[in-house]
């Protein structure tokens, strides 16, 4: 198999791909960016879905993840009309008990069900994607994100992440800086974060620094220290 990249109307040479899948392995990038595109394609040129600006943005996309944007109901039951086209054309299911929809300043509306393949599709106050968690107000759970950056540290102490037995401090700064942080505020940069919230997070960032550098333990044997 080979691919091209197109830009601007010109094309790059072909780039042949040689990784290959066993047998009832997930498919690869490329695979699903073959089959997407047209559902795409389709979807663009219905005009349906949300925009900035002047540009659509109906069907943010990752390998065989979509999620649908619509500012009505109507639109969003469009787009799932497409997908269902394309998927029943070239004979593909999809599970529709695993799609989720979450509404959006909804409060005093009237909405209707939105449908795939004859089943409704669950409404619900919260939903995963692309390991987001995307709720009604649009917030994110500042408490669980600590939570987990904690337990991404302590997950660590077994690889060394440990101030009196294991690395430099310099390299368990590196450790934590490049895992536990990055668990810690996956995906926040989408989110609107308060600054309470902010203010939480640089807390418990510090706390954490000052622990596994052993800043603590530096200022219990300060006075001790003869001069």
């Amino acid at each position: 198999m080979s691919i091209k990249v197109k830009w601007e109307g010109q094309c790059t040479e072909d780039v042949m791909v040689l990784q290959g899948i066993q047998q009832g392995a997930k498919l690869s990038t490329t695979l699903y960016k073959c089959y997407n595109n047209v559902i795409l394609d389709s979807i663009l040129k219905s005009g349906l879905g949300a925009c900035i600006g002047d540009i659509q943005v109906p069907a943010p996309t990752c390998a065989d993840d979509i999620a649908v944007l619509a500012n009505s109901t109507a639109d969003a039951q469009g787009i799932l009309d497409i997908v269902q086209h394309h998927t029943s054309r070239d004979l593909v299911k999809i599970n529709p008990t695993k799609s989720e929809a979450v509404l959006y300043n909804a409060k005093g509306s009237n909405i209707s069900t939105l449908q795939f393949e004859d089943n409704d599709i669950n409404i619900t106050n919260e939903t995963k994607h692309l390991g987001i968690k995307r709720n009604e107000q649009n917030r994110a759970n500042i408490s669980e994100r600590i939570r987990t950056g904690r337990a991404t540290i302590y997950s660590l102490l077994g690889a060394g992440l440990h101030v009196r037995r294991g690395f430099s401090p310099m390299v368990a700064y590196k450790l934590w800086r490049t895992y536990a942080v990055p668990r810690s505020i996956y995906g926040l940069e989408v989110m609107n974060l308060l600054a309470k919230e902010k203010d939480m997070l640089e807390l418990a960032e510090r706390k954490s620094s000052d622990k596994f550098k052993g800043f603590q333990i530096i200022q219990q044997i300060w006075p001790s220290i003869p001069w």
